[in-house]
């Protein structure tokens, strides 16, 4: 799986499994109502795009980016 577009779906959180996705290129998970994104998709390496407009988080998770 390369790209995952699940905006608008009123989600509150993402899996730490998330990590599992290791071909992902591209995220959107905008608008939604996500507070915060688990640390593990700091490890996802080829992700280029990563959409979270329209959410309630405040702040992102150290990691590598």
């Amino acid at each position: 799986l390369e790209v995952l577009i699940i905006n608008n779906n009123k989600l509150v959180s993402l899996p730490e499994e998330i990590d599992q996705l290791e071909k992902l290129i591209e995220l959107d998970v905008s608008t939604n109502d996500i507070t915060q994104l688990p640390y593990q998709i700091g490890s996802l390496q080829y992700l280029r795009t990563l959409n979270i407009r329209r959410n309630m988080i405040i702040e992102l998770p150290t990691g590598k980016y």
